[in-house]
């Protein structure tokens, strides 16, 4: 059955997703200092709302990929598990079939 512990793609959506945080922290910061030496951080404004709201799409689509991968694994294997159940079942009708 699925482990979560042998899930190799939960480790990446979250260094994804980590990611995607500190690149949208480490600009928005940027921009807000910049605006604030040149005295008028206002005017960066409409990029920081841009920035936040990219940041935002992109962890959602993120998040919507991973529950995608995970239904698709989960889905997997379940299949593999009545396959398996389904197989020791003919094996047993065959063993109780056959003489001895």
């Amino acid at each position: 059955m699925f482990s979560f512990r042998r899930d190799k793609t939960g480790f990446f959506v979250t260094i994804i997703l980590l990611m995607i945080v500190a690149g949208t922290v480490i600009s928005t910061l940027t921009l807000l200092v910049v605006g604030i030496v040149q005295g008028d951080w206002k005017a960066h404004l409409l990029s920081v709302k841009w920035i936040l709201g990219s940041a935002w799409v992109a962890c959602i689509v993120t998040v919507l990929v991973r529950l995608k991968i995970y239904k698709w694994q989960y889905d997997r294997a379940l299949r593999q598990e009545a396959e398996n159940e389904s197989a020791a079942g003919e094996q047993k009708t065959k063993a109780a079939r056959s003489p001895e």
